[in-house]
């Protein structure tokens, strides 16, 4: 059950009859769009940007700084991005956040800071045949070896797997305009496990590398995933 709390604060006293009206209306009519993208996730990222530009939000000249903040408990966030042609997924889980709506001028900037934060990430869909070789579907719809591009026409015996991440931080942010994720001092995972479905846990999944990394960030440039690990020391295991 999602707890929620919300506050606008004006930065100055505002007068004039005309002026309150908009001063006024602005704020209510993000503090609606801010209650949507926080109550739906991040999938919402998009409705966040056509909305600012419909309602002629990011062209406002008012130049009354305000701030929106919302606190929230047990996050859960799910987002889809293309790799490679295949459709993957990745689920930022957090004990608590808070979102911050902040307007200065013509700038409004919006951000969650994220408390006790896990990450599931999504690197890599395949296929194992009994014999344990790799095997992965092709955009045409078609199966081909891994290491050689064989074509594979008996696609009964595949078991579909997975390569996994898995991220830890006690803090991270996500910045909504640039869909852009940090968090320092990280504690890294990548697992091989069974299907295809993100899950939530990788207590079934086989440990193929842990470390720790000063930073690890992630940015969603056109539904494509660019992750990068700062610093990382790793060490890997056997398969």
């Amino acid at each position: 059950m999602v707890e929620e709390h919300l506050s606008l604060k004006l930065a100055k006293k505002i007068t004039g009859t005309p002026l309150v009206l908009g001063f006024v209306l602005l704020p209510l009519l993000l503090l609606g769009l801010f209650w949507l993208i926080a109550a739906t996730g991040v999938k919402t990222t998009a409705k966040y940007h056509q909305l600012m530009a419909s309602t002629g939000a990011e062209k406002e000249t008012q130049k009354e700084p305000y701030q929106i903040n919302q606190e929230r408990q047990f996050v859960q966030k799910d987002m889809a991005f293309f790799k490679k042609g295949q459709k993957m997924y990745f689920r930022l889980v957090a004990d608590s956040s808070k979102f911050i709506l902040d307007h200065q001028g013509l700038n409004t900037e919006m951000a969650e800071h994220m408390k006790n934060v896990t990450c599931y990430m999504q690197e890599e869909l395949y296929y194992l045949l009994p014999d344990g070789r790799e095997v992965l579907a092709l955009e045409d719809e078609t199966f081909s070896l891994k290491e050689n591009g064989e074509k594979i026409l008996d696609v009964k015996e595949l078991k579909p797997m997975q390569l996994m991440h898995k991220m830890e931080a006690k803090e991270g942010i996500y910045y909504y305009k640039s869909d852009f994720f940090i968090a320092k001092n990280v504690k890294l995972e990548r697992f091989l496990i069974e299907g295809h479905e993100l899950l939530k846990s990788s207590a079934d999944a086989k440990k193929i590398m842990d470390g720790v990394a000063e930073s690890a960030e992630f940015c969603l440039k056109e539904k494509n995933l660019d992750f990068k690990a700062n610093q990382l020391k790793a060490k890997f295991y056997e398969l």
